[in-house]
């Protein structure tokens, strides 16, 4: 499998085989960098797959071992391409960077603005670029041997080519059709979307899907005659989402969707001739091998049968991915959003595997010795979707009940409903914080406690704050849509300052905003972007007694910290799953002591005041929410499992 999706004709079949029957993890590997959504390809015995930091790495797909790594000059654009021996990337900084598949030593690098997934086909590279050209570059001494220049006002294109022709997909919308002999067009086809998914071609037909493009339609999967471009067929979701690339064999389409699971279509006819639930997918493409339909999706990995979609396994990976199964060897090796690589094959060929379950991680102490002790977790069926989290000074604790758009009200030894108020709509009293309908991960509130009782609340999608009394009756609101100042776009949480002041972040505007207790604006700082004191959309807020505001920098994989009027006073961690490192911090709060925690996608993370890593607890669930502290102990949401965590928190 030297290439995305299997070959140059981006069929999606790998060379399998894959396990047939529920598997066992035969090694999982930590790397330094998460996967997200690039995908590995294998070729001498190894797997090799970029990321974001620029790095590239080759694992031996027997054991698991890195075997080496390579630093590029910036982020990995999709997957790398395997020839004679010879490994391609392109990076965002502008090269296409050649390497020794063995050993990974520069081979060579050339000042070509790559785009991702480049392809090698009868001794040439072909490539997309940045600047709307589609090259041959000779493998011998590569030099640009072929080239097709995009019309005026394209600028990304990418593809591949299967035959006489080059099928290349523009950011125009287009997908076009050039011929090999002379570098004209033959054809081109235009999506609805204005972005053209990886195509995947059959022997008479191309199968290519329309992808999200800012607020543009998508949703759409289009059968193209291969000679003509002709519009054979088109299938479109019955919500319109996204339809992630395809994978055809035997004439059979498979294309997963958002939120409508797994489709077999027809490959002449369209028809839908299977369709699965599957969790959700954001643009992972199936792999193909004996019979079965190979998926990663959300956090987990599972094999359906090609006849009827019959689910035969299915896998928690423990963490979300973005990335795209690889079939060989009678594994399926599949990599995380945290840098975690795992392989899985039958029980039968398990035996086989080295006897080393585990690479290990970077070295964390133990939480349980550093006072991070799970002692309570709070499930109930009145608990959909629970987000912001708070104790009052009454002793009961307040939450943010997403998906129902209410708050309830726990008793907090037990986590049993005392009280709920609110209802979904946009009149006073009532709440919107379900972003995306056909999402429910997209739900998302914040709250506060103020000492008299307040309850301050980030109604999210009615981008506004509304206050009311420990029984939830309604004070008042503040805010609307928009970007001036003291308008929102997306606020997700809400802090109190030791005068009262209101701090509210915004995951859009990627700032915060500060008010007087009744709604009065005040000031505003962050702004997107990556320096200190910037944010990149960020995550919770926390303000200490000192009057300083620590902030959860989701995206920037960092936390930071201001003082009461704005000003940067410090940044702190990169991405990764070390010491030091964060993998999606979400929200921040600090004990009676000043140790700092930090929710981490799946982890707890604890910091002495002055930044020291102490301790990491990694928990097996979807993903963290927000947290509190009450006295000695942190109160945790956990959104995708319905449950509330308890920890006690001592020296």
């Amino acid at each position: 499998m030297p290439f995305y999706k299997g070959d140059a004709a981006r069929t999606g079949v790998h060379p399998g085989p894959g396990p047939q029957v529920a598997p066992q993890e035969v090694w999982s590997t930590q790397i330094d960098c998460a996967l997200d959504n690039h995908t590995g390809v294998v070729g001498n015995g190894l797997y090799v797959v970029g990321c974001d930091i620029g790095v590239l790495v080759a694992l031996d797909v027997h054991s698991g071992t890195v075997v080496w790594t390579a630093e590029l000059g910036g982020p990995v654009e999709g997957s790398p391409a395997l020839a004679d021996g010879v490994v391609y990337a392109s990076d965002s900084s502008g090269h296409v960077t050649a390497l020794d598949l063995d050993t990974g030593a520069m081979v060579e690098t050339l000042d070509i603005p790559g785009m991702r997934h480049p392809v090698v086909v009868d001794g040439t590279l072909y490539v997309g670029t940045k600047d709307g050209r589609f090259l041959g570059i000779s493998t011998g001494d590569r030099s640009i041997s072929w080239t097709w220049n995009a019309p005026a006002g394209v600028t990304e294109v990418s593809g591949t080519v299967v035959g006489d022709t080059a099928y290349i997909g523009a950011d125009d919308g287009n997908l076009y059709a050039v011929a090999l002999s002379s570098a004209t067009e033959r054809w081109h086809f235009h999506v609805i979307s204005g972005r053209v998914s990886t195509p995947a071609i059959g022997s008479d037909a191309i199968y290519v899907a329309a992808l999200q493009n800012g607020d543009t339609p998508s949703g759409e999967l289009y059968a193209l005659d291969l000679a003509t471009g002709t519009e054979l067929w088109r299938y479109r979701t019955a919500t319109g989402n996204q339809i992630a690339p395809p994978t055809v064999a035997d004439g059979i389409v498979y294309a997963p969707s958002q939120d409508g699971g797994l489709y077999a279509l027809d490959g002449l006819s369209g028809d839908v001739l299977w369709q699965t639930p599957t969790e959700r997918t954001d643009g992972q493409t199936p792999a193909l091998s004996g019979g079965f339909v190979y998926l990663a999706a959300d956090r987990t990995v599972g094999a359906y049968e090609t006849s009827e979609g019959t689910q035969a396994w299915l896998v928690d990976l423990g963490a979300d991915t973005d990335s795209s199964p690889v079939v060989t060897g009678g594994t399926v090796i599949v990599g995380d959003n945290s840098g975690r690589v795992r392989a899985y094959a039958e029980p039968a060929l398990a035996v086989l595997f080295p006897d080393v379950a585990s690479t290990p991680a970077p070295s964390q102490s133990p939480a349980s010795a550093l006072g991070m002790d799970l002692v309570e977790t709070f499930e109930s069926d009145d608990y959909s979707f629970p987000n912001g989290i708070d104790v009052g000074p009454d002793g009961r604790m307040y939450i943010v009940n997403a998906f129902a758009n209410q708050i309830l009200v726990l008793d907090r030894e037990t986590g049993a409903t005392l009280d709920r108020w609110g209802s979904p709509g946009s009149e006073a009293g009532q709440f919107n914080f379900i972003r995306d309908p056909n999402d429910p991960g997209s739900s998302i509130g914040g709250l506060v406690v103020a000492d008299d009782g307040s309850v301050y609340v980030t109604d999210t999608v009615n981008r506004r704050i509304q206050v009311f009394t420990s029984d939830g009756d309604f004070l008042r609101q503040w805010g609307r849509f928009g970007s001036a100042d003291g308008q929102f776009l997306d606020p997700i949480d809400v802090a109190l300052g030791t005068d009262g002041d209101v701090y509210v972040v915004d995951d859009q505007r990627d700032d915060v905003q500060r008010f007087s207790p009744d709604g009065e604006f005040e000031a505003v700082f962050g702004g997107h972007g990556t320096e200190p004191g910037q944010m990149n959309f960020t995550g919770g807020i926390w303000v200490q007694p000192d009057g300083s505001i620590l902030n959860a920098d989701w995206q920037n994989y960092r936390i930071q910290a201001f003082d009461a009027d704005g000003a940067s006073l410090w940044t702190y961690g990169s991405r990764g799953s070390g010491p030091g490192q964060f993998n999606l911090p979400g929200d921040i709060a600090t004990d009676l002591d000043g140790n700092i925690y930090v929710t981490d996608d799946t982890r707890l993370v604890a910091l002495s005041p002055d930044r020291q890593f102490i301790a990491a607890r990694e928990f097996n669930i979807v993903s963290m929410g927000y947290m509190i502290r009450d006295g000695t102990r942190l109160y945790i949401t956990l959104p995708w499992d319905d449950q509330i965590l308890v920890l006690e928190v001592s020296d």
